[in-house]
């Protein structure tokens, strides 16, 4: 008897930790999905350290600055392939 006690307690402890981890996943998605993309995305004029920021391809004089556009694709589909990956 006291068997069959601890092993209906081990599944419905079980299966709470799973229903509870598979919520907190799913608000963390919906979290992330109904976000707002980030505005980080932009230029480096105006920073203190532009000449010598140390990031590699930015900061130095004749360094061209990315199109913006092809900057707020990649920006879109990185954040398309972390949702997806929350999800996997």
């Amino acid at each position: 008897m006291l068997r069959s006690i601890r092993r209906r307690l081990t599944l419905l402890y079980s299966a709470l930790f799973m229903v509870a981890g598979a919520l907190l996943l799913g608000f963390t998605y919906l979290l992330a999905s109904r976000s707002k993309p980030s505005t980080a995305i932009g230029s480096y004029e105006g920073y203190e350290g532009y000449e010598g920021s140390g990031v590699p391809g930015v900061g130095g004089p004749g360094v061209p600055s990315p199109d913006p556009p092809s900057l707020t694709t990649y920006a879109e589909a990185l954040r398309a392939d972390q949702l997806h990956q929350l999800l996997v």
